[in-house]
């Protein structure tokens, strides 16, 4: 292997490092499991390899992190978690056969990561998810059918169809592939989260965008036309502190399930016509690398919508541009 040399950009949560990753750079993280998305973004970060000081596939199911990764020819290296702290943002590091030098000082070995799937632990790991999700749905399925009260809302979306963006598996080439769609038919555009950071890159103003606020961009937020803060049934909203500090208008909707869920349940009430779901999170795989143990809330709502949701995962395989 090609032996590579860049400046070290470190952060534990790879969300904050790669808004200030530049080319060139070696991320240094502390991701158990890299999933998909986290890839995704240090691809387009252009780093020139990635240390990890977790397990990037610990085997417990197939994350797919490590193969977006090496579909674009950047290493990913595993070291010990102890290494962490010797290693400094701004640092030059080395990469020499496996070995890693920092400020020219040999500092351990590399491990490259090879993405193993052991099949009885991904056996038990589903279980356990199983297991997770009914118990839940059970715990939650009254919070359904109790009075759900909606913020008010400028936006108005009464029989009219609803895209809900999410950043989820391949939601940008999905978002791309729908354009014909939103220019025919003018949708209602949401973004959850980062979702509204593909929007924006596709030249679209969300009329909504409705999260917890750790993904989407400050500009993002800037640009649409509403915010939704989505908290939690006690009342707490981590998000709410990010908008009051922006200076930005904002609505608060407090709901027991995930952002996502809290948009589709906003557009059903609201007596919509379809819901349009770009990058949805669906199946097991999706859920396991945003790091949740079940889907019960996300199987309750798609039960009791039913036939208004239009689900696009994947649909840029067939459409193409």
């Amino acid at each position: 292997m090609t032996d590579i040399k860049g400046l070290i950009i470190k952060n534990k949560r790879t969300k904050s490092l790669i808004n200030k990753a530049q080319k060139g750079n070696i991320a240094l993280i502390a991701h158990s499991d890299l999933d998909e998305l986290a890839a995704y973004s240090l691809v387009e970060c252009k780093v020139s390899a990635v240390i990890n000081t977790r397990k990037s596939c610990t085997g417990s199911y197939p994350n797919r992190g490590p193969g977006v990764l090496s579909s674009f020819n950047i290493p990913l290296y595993d070291i010990e978690s102890c290494f962490y702290s010797f290693i400094n943002n701004g640092d030059t590091c080395e990469i020499i056969n496996n070995k890693l030098f920092i400020n020219g000082a040999y500092l351990c070995e590399l491990s490259p990561v090879i993405n193993n799937i052991d099949n009885n632990t991904f056996i038990e790991t589903i279980k356990e998810f199983m297991t997770n999700t009914w118990k839940y749905i059970d715990k939650e399925k009254d919070l359904l059918f109790r009075d759900i009260h909606l913020p008010y809302l400028n936006t108005k979306i009464t029989n009219k169809d609803v895209l809900l963006v999410s950043r989820g598996h391949s939601f940008k080439e999905d978002l791309h592939s729908l354009i014909n769609y939103i220019k025919i038919n003018e949708p209602i555009i949401i973004g959850i989260d980062g979702g509204g950071d593909a929007l924006i890159k596709e030249d679209i103003i969300p009329d909504i965008i409705i999260g917890d606020m750790d993904s989407v961009s400050d500009s993002c937020l800037l640009k649409s036309k509403e915010i939704i803060v989505h908290g939690y049934l006690d009342g707490t909203a981590p998000g709410r502190y990010r908008i009051d500090k922006l200076g930005l208008e904002y609505k608060m909707f407090n709901f027991f399930g995930t952002s996502e869920d809290a948009a589709i349940i906003i557009a059903y009430l609201s007596n919509c016509k379809n819901i349009v779901l770009v990058g949805s999170h669906n199946n097991i795989i999706d859920f396991l690398e945003k790091g949740r143990k079940g889907m019960s809330s996300t199987t309750l709502i798609r039960s009791f919508i039913g036939d208004k949701i239009i689900d696009v995962k994947g649909i840029n395989n067939i459409i193409g541009d």
